[in-house]
């Protein structure tokens, strides 16, 4: 199968921030964590290896151009309080491929990481679930803005579970 990984934002687009934490970074940091999982079955590529900055248009074309069976984005989630915490995963719609792929990975992950579940959710209006021919899924792992996600996300053993827990269940 080939696995289109996107970490989302990077270059003059650092994402979220809060605790000390860019999500841009994270995000790239559990991308390259997830490709070594993934090659030893999947043939993987990355949108970005690098701390650069993508368009959104970019990152969809380079999963068309390479036909990709299913696509990845990566992120960490923000709010403006406080208390808002969890995984969720979102897809284009609450059915097909994608909606398939957005349940396992979310189970997978919030069994082995204990963190709270916010669930499946259906984001018809974001771009890169929209403009990409395969199956897409975006993965919101944590809130970088509760402290308690925080200190999980700033953990490298937590980066390497979850993204051991994302290849299982793809």
């Amino acid at each position: 199968m080939r696995i289109v990984l996107d970490p989302g934002h990077g270059g003059k687009d650092p994402g979220a921030v809060g605790h000390g934490l860019q999500e841009a970074e994270i995000n790239l940091r559990l991308a390259k964590c997830l490709a070594v999982e993934l090659r030893s079955k999947h043939t993987v590529i990355m949108t970005r290896s690098v701390d650069e900055y993508l368009s959104l248009a970019q990152r969809c074309k380079i999963s068309n151009n390479n036909n990709a069976d299913l696509f990845v984005s990566l992120h960490c989630n923000a709010a403006t309080n406080p208390n808002a915490n969890g995984i969720e995963t979102l897809c284009y719609s609450l059915s097909g491929r994608g909606y398939n792929y957005a349940l396992k990975v979310q189970k997978s992950l919030v069994g082995g990481t204990g963190l709270v579940s916010r669930g499946v959710k259906a984001r018809p209006d974001l771009y890169v679930l929209k403009h990409t021919k395969a199956p897409a899924i975006l993965i919101e792992l944590g809130f970088i803005t509760n402290k308690k996600d925080a200190e999980w996300l700033k953990n490298p053993e937590n980066i390497r579970l979850a993204a051991r827990l994302i290849a299982q269940a793809i």
